[in-house]
């Protein structure tokens, strides 16, 4: 990880919500659901005229149309083109449906884990079904017991990436027909630190070991504290050979997905309001502290917005010159009938809506797919390293996708 800059290099940023903690709610435990919560998918309507939510029918039907409905309607708006002969015939066959699936790297175990959470909204939004979503587990292993703190940042981040690059390999030797894999996880410097600091923040004795292992004198600020962990992380992710070693195999094994054609979609990371909190601290850091492991040129990186017609980037979305798209991110169903904010709600979305772009027109190279992503996207007043090319609005890439199937439809001649 390369050192862009010292100090924030962070611009100015559009803030126009209150501080996301990104809780996950029981619907059992609020008050009825206001009527503009949408319950079902998250691609209704164009994101210019989406109003807050919306909520099903009486009769318990949605009122918008699905995917699967849309891809219908898709097929029927090219139909009378079945007479004109083979040529067309041909054309018209890569319309229909294929096997195409999602592979979904993630946590899971016993109970509702946050991988059947993301699946959930992966399920929502696709017409795929959960068999026909691939799940592998994916995650960090615990440090041996006795472990610095430097050997603690570098165990749990070299681990995640190798096992990454594990279920990475696993998909290369068995890929089926899996062309976009979710993976709404991330570890970044700034995450490391955001969590190292919750832990101890109101435990005074906590903070008070955690300045020690820092090196600090007794009676530091919090401050000071801050400053030294965020430059002993940040100092583990530059000098780490077994960090460098596990990020360099992770990169390749991301180079051979991107050749074979499959997207791997991962979240910006729900450290915003972190960020804000060293910015107004007066904290010091690098230009890639809030980078992701996960980040490269071939992975897609989403950020969260707040939806609604006034959609903004939501304060927890974390920003990052990697940053590709942004969809809305807040109030998401997830398991269960609950619902929850983050990016990792936000990137399911965009997966769900690749698989949809590619069952309308198989033929989408992954370059192609950023394309029209970047097409469909509406550029804000947030920043680039916020919202990437814009909130993406996803009607606008699936009337992109099936527009990218006129550049093979033979030119008919009248007799």
């Amino acid at each position: 990880m390369s050192l862009k800059s010292i100090g924030n290099s962070r611009p100015s940023q559009v803030r126009t919500e209150p501080s996301q903690t990104q809780p996950t709610r029981s619907r059992a435990s609020e008050s009825a659901a206001p009527t503009n919560r949408v319950l079902e998918s998250r691609f209704d309507k164009p994101a210019a005229a989406q109003g807050k939510r919306l909520t099903p029918g009486t009769d318990g039907t949605s009122p918008v149309r699905s995917f699967t409905q849309r891809a219908v309607e898709a097929r029927a708006a090219t139909s009378p083109l079945g007479e004109a002969g083979k040529a067309v015939k041909d054309f018209l066959s890569r319309l229909n449906p294929g096997d195409d699936t999602i592979a979904i790297f993630d946590s899971f175990g016993s109970g509702v884990t946050h991988g059947d959470d993301v699946g959930h909204v992966v399920d929502e939004n696709s017409e795929y079904s959960a068999d026909e979503i691939r799940t592998v587990g994916v995650g960090s292993t615990s440090a041996p017991p006795g472990a610095s703190l430097d050997e603690r940042i570098e165990h749990r981040t070299a681990s995640f990436l190798d096992s990454t690059s594990d279920a990475m390999q696993g998909l290369l030797d068995n890929p089926g027909d899996i062309t976009v894999i979710n993976q709404s996880q991330s570890i970044s410097p700034v995450r490391i630190a955001d969590e190292m600091w919750r832990d101890v923040r109101n435990d005074p004795e906590a903070k008070a070991a955690l300045a020690k292992e820092l090196g600090l004198e007794e009676g530091a600020s919090d401050t000071e504290v801050l400053q030294a962990l965020v430059d002993r992380v940040d100092g583990v992710f530059e000098n780490s050979k077994d960090i460098a070693k596990a990020k360099a195999r992770y990169d390749d094994m991301s180079g051979k997905l991107e050749d074979a054609g499959i997207l791997h979609v991962v979240t910006a990371g729900n450290t915003g309001d972190f960020l804000d909190t060293l910015d107004d601290m007066g904290v010091k850091y690098d230009g890639d502290f809030a980078d992701s492991v996960l980040f490269n040129e071939h992975t897609l990186v989403v950020a969260a917005s707040t939806g609604g017609l006034k959609d903004r980037i939501a304060d927890f979305s974390t920003p990052s010159d990697f940053v590709t798209v942004a969809i809305d991110g807040t109030d998401i169903e997830v398991e269960g009938g609950r619902t929850a904010d983050g990016t990792s709600f936000a990137a399911p979305q965009v997966t769900a809506l690749i698989a949809e772009m590619r069952r309308i027109n198989p033929d989408l190279t992954n370059d192609q797919v950023r394309d029209i992503l970047a097409q469909a996207a509406t550029d804000t007043r947030a920043t680039e390293q916020e919202e990437g090319h814009g909130i993406l609005d996803a009607d606008k890439a699936l009337a992109l996708a099936r527009a990218s199937l006129l550049k093979d439809l033979p030119v008919m001649r009248a007799v």
